[in-house]
């Protein structure tokens, strides 16, 4: 998907929608579990939650492959250190006309792709990392998003 103003706003919208009143344990669960069961019927995804920096939800569906592991890392990576999605920032970045050297990222650490999300809590800010990974980036993307606002309520 080419990245436009439009498209730019609405993932910034996104993240401004998908705030936790609370973050725990039992909440990475729930959603994780949601992730999974709303993963389409003939796909494949991995799934990774953390909160400060502790892994609290991972599951991969048969299917996938040490590959998505591979791509949960740098999604983290992105995620933790830019404090957006790593949608928003890959698209961000091609609408600039910008690539991940400008900040001194490797490609092999980071990566420009959907599927990384903030675990964002009220009054707290980023404190975690919502990954999805198996599917084209901006499904990856969508199914996240729509799974937090389930699981806040917000849908």
């Amino acid at each position: 998907m080419e990245p436009t103003p439009e498209l730019l706003a609405e993932l910034q919208q996104h993240e401004k929608d998908c705030v936790f009143p609370s973050f725990s344990a039992s909440t990475a669960l729930k959603l994780g579990l949601k992730i999974i069961s709303s993963c389409p019927p003939d796909r494949a995804i991995s799934v990774s939650i953390s909160k400060n920096s502790q892994l609290l939800f991972y599951h991969s569906m048969d299917g996938t492959t040490p590959d998505n592991a591979d791509w949960i890392r740098r999604k983290n990576n992105t995620v933790n250190r830019f404090h957006c999605s790593s949608y928003r920032f890959g698209r961000g970045l091609k609408f600039a006309g910008d690539s991940l050297a400008k900040f001194g990222a490797s490609e092999t650490e980071y990566c420009t792709h959907g599927g990384g999300f903030p675990l964002i809590v009220q009054g707290a800010g980023v404190v975690g990392v919502i990954i999805v990974s198996g599917l084209p980036e901006h499904e990856d993307h969508m199914l996240a998003v729509k799974c937090i606002k389930e699981c806040i309520g917000a849908v």
